[in-house]
């Protein structure tokens, strides 16, 4: 009997201490993350040194970005200085990158405000997979994500104000130099 009221207070002092209120915050992932991602890839045209990102055009010119800010250290938003935005996603041994004006990059940010930090993967894949994303719908951006219908609504807004004004580049999937 004393052993059943041993474990009987154990159980209570666990029970009490598991729901005890913590001061716990999560936290996202650091840019460093993202540029030692994208320092350590090795793709044609794609220059990175450090915060610069340079890639070169088939037409010989060259784009230079400064890395302005991480999503979620999955991904990572450059500016060109001039109003231009660069989305770069490493993946594996490939790079997804999508430009934007600055219009399209608010509508980025509050779109992922809207689906949460944790479903920016399947707004970024949903942008870049387009065959044109300059006429999103809100499937494209949303993913899995569980959102309500009213903050679908909102989305879908968002999207209507863009859609047709070629506010985004075309994506582009780059793939390894297997030179290197």
């Amino acid at each position: 009997m004393k052993f059943s009221k041993y474990i009987l207070m154990i159980l209570i002092l666990l029970s009490a201490f598991s729901c005890k209120k913590t001061n716990l915050k999560v936290t996202e992932p650091g840019s460093d993350l993202i540029l030692d991602k994208m320092n350590s890839g090795s793709w044609p045209g794609v220059i990175v040194n450090g915060n610069n990102l340079t890639i070169s055009m088939p037409d010989g010119s060259q784009n230079n970005y400064t890395f302005e800010e991480s999503v979620l250290g999955i991904g990572g938003i450059y500016g060109d200085g001039s109003g231009g935005y660069l989305v770069a996603l490493p993946a594996g041994d490939t790079l997804g990158t999508v430009t934007m004006d600055q219009e399209a990059k608010a509508a980025f940010d509050e779109i992922i405000d809207i689906v949460g930090p944790g479903n920016a993967l399947g707004t970024i894949n949903g942008i870049l997979n387009s065959s044109d994303p300059n006429n999103l719908t809100p499937e494209d951006v949303i993913g899995n994500s569980n959102i309500t219908e009213d903050e679908r609504k909102i989305v879908e807004d968002i999207l209507n104000e863009l859609n047709g004004k070629n506010h985004f580049g075309t994506p582009d999937i780059i793939k390894p130099d297997t030179t290197k």
